[in-house]
């Protein structure tokens, strides 16, 4: 009778368990970046070769000092590639033998799993017998549940075992990629051979735990999908560790430095236990801005779609006449106002679904009131040039698919030019005035202008390798943003500014501009006006004061139309009234349509290439 109830029964807890990931990282993927170094290793062992061949063909046919100083240079690179050969073989020894070690571990965590399973069964099934067993059959049954409790404490102890291997494993490896990898000799062209700490290129400067590679080497591509994976358990304890985002308040460069400093799976927990404030947060990476921002869609989209089916609140009396009933009108208007919200949810969506040249990334968006969403196409994370657009007067979640052709055509324009590395973000990150009556007013620039400053300073953060090429391209109202983010004290981080049919600055020249790392004497030709001669906008009076067309501001001016003019014209003659046709509105929008001079006009400069002619 014992023996037939003592049978697996499987119990949440049980699953929780079963359903835990193996400790460390995939032993697979550590021999695949085992691959990768063991090929650098031998294209470094080619490049010595050459060198020694170089040198033998030179040592009888070039003598005398400059001779000597040559060979000295050489056989410094030789010894450079000599070691730097070797540290790489010792690195990918170092992986391959926790992969080894981790491989060894998952079996006998498999083994541990498969115990520990049987004896909860066991002890689950016991204590159930006993509570239903007379007394005669009580005392056989307790010793039985005492026997398979010991096993169940067995197999949790070597559990536990297992998980200090795989941590002792994976911290010896990251100590002896530490000591291989830091303070390599590397030769740079024009500097010779110099020390370098190839541990931030492996990323053994963010190594923890057994989460030691997922973040550098193993290269997740569905970060969702990989922390669903990890289960309950593993979330909750990386969650324990994880700590909090710094506020807006510390900057772009400290919060960047803090989420740096976290392990994968602690990002990941802070990702998902505030979406919101890592989707926003500037300097973070735009895949995890993506990832997060996404997240906050489908969480807000799943609550409002709830709120908008609940059934209306029951109203204290009936009314004698409904149409007069205050608590259904106002339940009316919070229901439409859900579903304009949740309508702002599909359009953010809907644009980001739309095929463009480049992956598309969200980098913040919030859909309540007009909204506000920054988009990227391509990502500034690594792209040589960056191009942040700040759109103008009605702006909005609206209009994100159109401010998005916008900057798909100028960066996907710069092929003309020979770029192959540009992104462009559509940042309709700010309220902007809805019609042209209160566009006059500086206050929406004014309020805007911060967040700009510290979306530009994210972006240079968050960037990898050498600094990218920084241009910000302003379309009308956006024009006086741009103009206040690099004035009154601020500092906008960007090479150069296209202000695009601007309403008119609240700077008067050039000179009250500052750009992050550029000098008050090279202002003049890094910041360029653009309009084109039908433009309506040029009638308006230029409700901001400094207008950026004049020749007393500073700017290059560039006239697009019928009667194009280039940067150093003397007249920008913008009142040329010659043309036959005054499309004057359609003039106003149409800078970003494929293969226009003023599409060109503006893919040209930001390469920074030779504005097109016609």
């Amino acid at each position: 009778m014992t023996a037939a109830l003592v049978v697996p029964v499987i119990v949440p807890y049980a699953e929780s368990v079963s359903a835990l990931p193996f400790p460390g990282d995939d032993p697979a993927a550590l021999s695949a970046a085992a691959d990768r170094l063991f090929d650098t290793a031998q294209h470094l062992a080619r490049l010595d070769d050459t060198v020694t061949d170089a040198r033998a063909a030179l040592s009888g046919a070039w003598r005398g000092a400059a001779a000597a100083t040559g060979e000295a240079e050489i056989d410094a690179v030789r010894t450079a590639l000599d070691e730097g050969t070797g540290r790489l073989y010792r690195a990918r020894g170092a992986l391959l033998a926790l992969a080894d070690d981790l491989t060894s571990v998952r079996t006998a965590v498999d083994v541990a799993r498969s115990g520990w399973l049987r004896a909860e069964g066991e002890v689950r099934a016991l204590q159930h017998a006993i509570r239903m067993a007379d007394c005669a059959t009580v005392a056989p049954l307790q010793e039985e549940l005492r026997l398979a409790t010991v096993r169940r404490d067995v197999a949790t102890a070597a559990w536990d075992d297992h998980l200090r291997r795989a941590d002792a494993a994976t911290a010896e490896c990251a100590s002896a990629l530490t000591a291989t990898v830091g303070g390599a000799p590397v030769f740079r062209a024009g500097r010779g051979v110099v020390t370098a700490d190839l541990g931030e290129a492996l990323g053994t400067d963010r190594m923890s735990s057994d989460d030691l590679f997922r973040s550098s080497l193993a290269q997740e591509t569905d970060a969702e999908a990989a922390w669903v994976a990890l289960g309950p358990a593993a979330q909750a304890f990386a969650r324990t560790t994880a700590g909090t985002l710094p506020p807006a308040e510390s900057g772009p460069a400290l919060r960047a430095a803090w989420f740096r400093s976290r392990s994968w799976t602690e990002q990941q927990a802070v990702l998902h236990d505030d979406p919101r404030s890592v989707g926003a947060a500037d300097g973070l990476p735009a895949a995890v801005r993506h990832q997060a921002n996404l997240l906050i869609l489908d969480r807000r989209d799943a609550e409002l779609a709830v709120m908008i089916a609940a059934p209306p609140p029951a109203a204290v009396s009936a009314p004698s006449w409904p149409m007069f009933d205050q608590s259904s009108l106002a339940d009316r208007f919070l229901r439409a106002g859900l579903q304009d919200e949740r309508d702002a949810i599909a359009s953010v969506r809907l644009a980001l679904s739309v095929p463009r040249s480049q992956e598309v990334y969200l980098l913040d968006v919030d859909p309540t009131g007009r909204g506000r969403a920054v988009i990227a196409v391509g990502d500034p994370d690594s792209a040589a040039h960056v191009a942040t657009y700040v759109p103008g007067t009605g702006s909005g979640i609206g209009s994100l698919g159109g401010e998005l052709d916008r900057v798909d055509a100028w960066a996907a324009g710069t092929a003309e030019h020979g770029a192959r590395d540009v992104a462009a973000i559509a940042w309709v990150g700010y309220e902007a005035p809805s019609d042209v009556v209160v566009a006059t007013r500086d206050a929406y620039a004014d309020v805007a202008a911060p967040a700009l400053v510290a979306f530009q300073q994210g972006l240079r953060v968050a960037h990898q390798g050498k600094p990218a090429q920084a241009t910000v391209v302003a379309h009308s109202y956006g024009s006086s943003v741009v103009a206040a983010a690099a004035s009154g004290g601020r500092s906008l981080a960007a090479d150069r500014l296209v202000l695009v049919a601007g309403t008119g600055l609240e700077v008067a020249s050039v000179a009250d501009l500052a750009l992050d790392g550029v000098d008050a004497d090279e202002l003049p030709g890094r910041v360029f006006a653009v309009m084109h001669e039908n433009d309506f906008i040029q009638y308006t009076g230029l409700a901001h004061g400094g207008s950026p067309y004049e020749a007393d501001f500073g700017a290059q001016v560039i006239v697009t139309g019928r009667h194009q003019q280039l940067p150093g014209d003397a007249d920008p003659g913008l009142l040329d009234l010659r043309s036959p046709f005054l499309d004057l509105f359609h003039a106003h929008g149409a800078y970003q349509d494929p293969g226009s001079i003023e599409q060109r006009v503006i893919s040209a400069l930001i390469v920074d290439a030779p504005v097109p002619v016609r």
